[in-house]
């Protein structure tokens, strides 16, 4: 393969890594809190992703309330409104885990192979938002010290230290299925 080849090889891979990691949020907020909001019969009354409000009008925001906002209305029950708050880490987690399965079940080369490793990086989602619970912030360093999968999880019944051994024991599962994957030989290779 020539330099130009390797560029444009090199650039490809950059830019799947690029649009798959500005993804997560938008995803938490629309297929987690927002979608499962709407099925618990709440109206979606603010959107806003990465300091730009969509709903109730489209405007410039700033991060000050976070990356990603999506709130509800008419939602029925406490239980579909904390079914609501935990959607969001959740639906981040489920695709991880199933890019990560996919990843250890085919083993993909190239465009693929990075694609369901940044995906796979989606669980982190979870952890960041579970580390509150720990007595950190969200991010360690800054971010929140509220949890919102832990105390939706709690609400709902789940013991808080269940709660956190799944989530730790979910992500360590991806990384083990990734770590798997990665180093596993193909078949007919040496």
């Amino acid at each position: 393969m020539g330099a130009v080849a390797r560029v444009f090889v090199t650039l490809r891979h950059l830019a799947v890594v690029a649009l798959i990691n500005a993804l997560p949020i938008p995803w938490h907020e629309i297929m987690g809190h927002g979608l499962v909001g709407v099925i618990c019969g709440g109206t979606v009354t603010k959107f806003q992703l990465f300091g730009w409000q969509f709903l109730p009008e489209f405007k410039w925001t700033g991060t000050a309330e976070g990356l990603g906002v999506c709130d509800h209305v008419g939602i029925q029950s406490q239980t579909c409104m904390h079914l609501t708050d935990l959607a969001g880490c959740m639906s981040t987690f489920l695709v991880a885990v199933v890019a990560a399965w996919l990843l250890w079940k085919f083993r993909p080369r190239g465009v693929k192979l990075t694609a369901l490793v940044c995906l796979s990086v989606w669980c982190l989602d979870i952890v960041t938002s579970t580390l509150p619970s720990f007595g950190l912030r969200r991010y360690i360093w800054s971010g929140t010290r509220y949890s919102e999968p832990y105390q939706a999880a709690v609400a709902l019944g789940v013991p808080g230290p269940l709660f956190q051994i799944l989530v730790l024991t979910g992500v360590l599962t991806v990384a083990v299925l990734v770590g798997l994957a990665l180093g596993r030989p193909r078949f007919g290779s040496r």
